[in-house]
């Protein structure tokens, strides 16, 4: 069995991986118990996902997807440990593969100064 949470993801021909901002939505329709209308109600607004909410980008957003699930995860871990989210024990949760602040799935180089990024092709997952 993979330590890789299971997590469903809509197909829509692009790749098979979830993005970070997919990670935040799915993450934000889990704590409202799948119910969408109450995800764009929320009154949570001092969670640092609150901005990302809605899976698209929009005023209010001072960090990159990336970094707002970096610093929940550290605001959900033990307290002024970040190396308890690198033994995070929620596996199933939708950001625990993004809990590093980098998406496991891009692979990049630098050419010339220039980061070139590509994502990982499909390796028999």
């Amino acid at each position: 069995m993979s330590t890789e949470p299971e997590i469903a993801l809509k197909d829509k021909g692009k790749n098979k991986y979830m993005t970070p901002r997919q990670a935040i939505r799915q993450h934000c329709l889990d704590c409202c118990l799948g119910n969408r209308a109450e995800v764009t109600a929320c009154v949570s607004t001092t969670c640092v996902l609150y901005p990302y909410r809605t899976g698209h980008r929009v005023e209010g957003q001072t960090m990159t997807p990336l970094k707002a699930i970096r610093a929940y995860c550290l605001a959900c871990s033990e307290p002024g440990k970040p190396v308890s989210v690198r033994n995070c024990p929620i596996k199933n949760c939708s950001l625990y593969q993004f809990r590093f602040g980098h998406n496991p799935y891009r692979k990049g180089e630098r050419k010339n100064g220039q980061f070139i990024s590509n994502f990982v092709a499909d390796e028999g997952v």
